[in-house]
């Protein structure tokens, strides 16, 4: 739901308005593999079961097992899918938290890497 509001600077400001409007996307799935290192997210489908447009940001935030922030890694879909892969030259084997937030939908995972 958004309060909407006009303003026209130093003159006037017009009665807030709210608009509620369904979610596009209700949820998405996410795969991994390669030992946990490749990861897809989607497809992204709208409530019309179509992809959703190319463009829409997906941001995964990497935790270490202490609950340490490790990185950010931000990225687009594309046909409705984004694909993360997690170097081992940046990002060793072990235990991490992901959190992956796509079209206002956060999902938490815990999994362990390992290899490449």
């Amino acid at each position: 739901e958004w309060n909407i509001q006009a303003y026209i600077t130093g003159a006037s400001k017009s009665d807030a308005i709210n608009v509620s409007f369904k979610t596009a996307i209700a949820d998405y799935e996410i795969y991994f593999s390669k030992g946990n290192r490749n990861i897809d997210i989607g497809p992204l489908k709208s409530f019309m079961k179509q992809l959703v447009p190319d463009g829409i940001l997906v941001q995964l935030d990497i935790y270490s097992s202490t609950g340490e922030f490790i990185e950010t890694k931000k990225t687009t879909t594309k046909k409705g899918v984004s694909n993360i892969f997690l170097s081992p030259e940046y990002l060793p084997d072990g235990t991490y938290t992901f959190i992956i937030e796509a079209a206002g939908i956060k999902k938490e995972i815990i999994k362990e890497i390992n290899g490449g």
